[in-house]
């Protein structure tokens, strides 16, 4: 088992294609009212890409962050 910054150099960003040492997920989970109504997809993304997507997100009044559940 790899325990080193190395052990991730396989990931590859889902939405930039781009190799990262760190992956970040983003959850969706969709409900009634979508074409997509049930369908949970969990998305691999580098951090740039998570910065990117989030950023884009977080000025909207209706999304909060959520409290860590850890």
């Amino acid at each position: 088992m790899k325990d080193d910054i190395t052990a991730n150099l396989d990931f590859i960003c889902a939405c930039c294609g781009r190799p990262d040492t760190i992956a970040s997920t983003v959850t969706l989970q969709v409900n009634y009212g979508s074409i997509y109504d049930g369908e949970r997809v969990k998305i691999p993304l580098c951090g740039r890409c998570f910065d990117n997507l989030y950023g884009k997100l977080r000025g909207h009044p209706y999304i909060t962050p959520l409290e860590s559940e850890f």
